[in-house]
């Protein structure tokens, strides 16, 4: 019997009712995954790292992309959860602790990337951002730095927060003073679909490097998206990098080494986390 219903399932090319094999056996073999935009690199390769482990255990990923934005990320969630996916891994938009937390009270099982969730319900895997701030920091001041500033953009993000916080304390352990001109910030996070939001970002910044009173010696940018476009648009304008100015970066995407000059980067590793996440949710 069992030959035969494989027989005619082939020549039918039959595919089992996901829906109705849940009904039958109770659980779902979908993740879902919800990131800020896919236009960033470092997205992507977390996505991967997911999807990768959980390939490795028998599961598919749903993907949703926020595109920055609140209520697109909601709609997400609502959608996931509708479809009954038997966990969620999310690096959230949101500033609101308590939308993940009423998730999870919904039974949703929830790994929360770079988020300030202190809740049992959730799980966590983050990037110490303010370690990574300071290390940027002391670089600089080592190759004789001390007219540096922070290029980043909104200070939406607890990573961002806490990079900046990690940039002041640098400064402040090798006695350079504070003022808020060492913060440089872009305009209003939107993502576009004519050009990757970091890129634009970068330009503004580096309009607010060129216009600046007294030009600073080095920039520690909030990611290599923003690095480089920073560098790229001071290389136009005639400056020399790094002998006019240097510039670091976060995340040492595969693109940091493939500009001229190369990138200097902290590495944030997307796809370890990516995984991490995975087995988090799956543990």
């Amino acid at each position: 019997l069992r030959k035969k219903i494989r027989t005619a399932a082939g020549q039918l090319d039959y595919l089992p009712n996901q829906a109705g094999r849940m009904l039958k056996t109770r659980r779902s073999r979908e993740i879902g995954v919800i990131v800020p935009t896919i236009t960033n690199p470092f997205y992507a390769r977390l996505l991967l790292g997911v999807e990768l482990e959980a390939r490795r255990h028998g599961y598919h990923v749903l993907f949703c992309d926020s595109f920055r934005n609140n209520y697109t990320e909601q709609a997400c969630i609502r959608s996931l959860i509708e479809k009954q996916v038997a966990g969620l891994v999310i690096s959230s938009i949101s500033e609101d602790p308590l939308l993940l937390e009423k998730t999870g009270r919904q039974g949703l099982q929830i790994v929360a990337i770079d988020q300030n969730v202190d809740s049992r319900l959730i799980h966590r895997v983050g990037f110490d951002f303010f370690k990574a701030g300071q290390m940027a920091t002391d670089y600089l001041v080592s190759l004789g730095h001390r007219d540096i500033v922070l290029a980043t953009t909104p200070l939406t993000r607890r990573s961002r927060r806490e990079q900046l916080e990690g940039f002041r304390l640098g400064l402040s352990r090798h006695q350079i003073g504070w003022t808020d001109s060492r913060v440089l910030i872009a305009d209003d996070e939107k993502e576009q679909e004519s050009l990757i939001y970091e890129f634009s970002a970068g330009r503004t910044l580096a309009e607010q490097v060129l216009h600046a009173s007294h030009r600073p010696e080095a920039i520690v940018a909030v990611n290599d998206l923003v690095a480089m476009s920073l560098m790229q648009h001071l290389i136009a304008a005639g400056l020399k990098i790094p002998a006019d100015l240097s510039v670091i970066g976060f995340d040492n995407l595969d693109y940091a080494e493939m500009v001229t000059p190369a990138l200097t980067t902290i590495e944030q590793p997307a796809l370890e986390m990516g995984r991490t996440a995975c087995q988090v949710l799956l543990g």
